[in-house]
């Protein structure tokens, strides 16, 4: 890895950190629309841009379930506003792990794994990603690094991503509904 590479993976790992560690992110991942309200000031801006800090960084180390934020979008925003705020945020979250494992971690993957092994990756990138998708248990960040570190076309990553986290999306969006009703 060069030097580059090094330096702004610590950048980035120190921010991160620096960010957990406050106040107001553990606010926020309590999850309380509430407190993500009262945060904001009632600014709607800054309630999506929120939102969307969440979701993203739920998609590059999952510390906060995407259960939740789905169920927070969808209480404060409403089922189709939520739901399909949820699906926006979670789709640009992934894009940018995407890129961030792809430019950080891909040659490393490429070292040590036989070029036929990733071959097949490659054939079957769409499907693994949507799979990946809809299952509850495998973290999106997983699912994320993975494919960015693999030969996962970006393409077949998107349509896979945007595809899975609709239908998983919905899901959940009509049972916090139904919590929230």
């Amino acid at each position: 890895m060069n030097t580059k590479k090094v330096l702004s993976f610590a950048s980035i790992l120190i921010l991160l950190l620096l960010l957990l560690k406050s106040d107001t992110f553990s606010n926020l991942i309590s999850g309380d629309p509430a407190a993500i309200q009262d945060l904001s000031k009632g600014n709607f801006w800054l309630i999506l841009s929120i939102t969307l800090l969440l979701m993203a960084v739920q998609n590059l180390i999952t510390l906060i379930p995407v259960v939740l934020l789905i169920s927070v979008n969808v209480s404060i925003f409403g089922f189709v506003q939520g739901y399909f705020w949820s699906c926006a945020t979670s789709v640009i979250g992934a894009t940018i792990t995407f890129f961030i494992s792809r430019y950080w971690f891909q040659t490393l993957l490429h070292r040590y794994v036989s070029p036929r092994l990733l071959a097949r990756i490659d054939a079957r990138g769409f499907w693994v990603v949507f799979i990946g998708r809809l299952i509850p248990v495998i973290p999106s960040s997983i699912v994320n690094i993975t494919a960015g570190m693999s030969s996962v076309k970006f393409k077949n990553f998107l349509y896979a991503t945007l595809l899975g986290n609709m239908i998983y999306f919905l899901v959940v969006s009509l049972i916090s509904d139904q919590l929230f009703s």
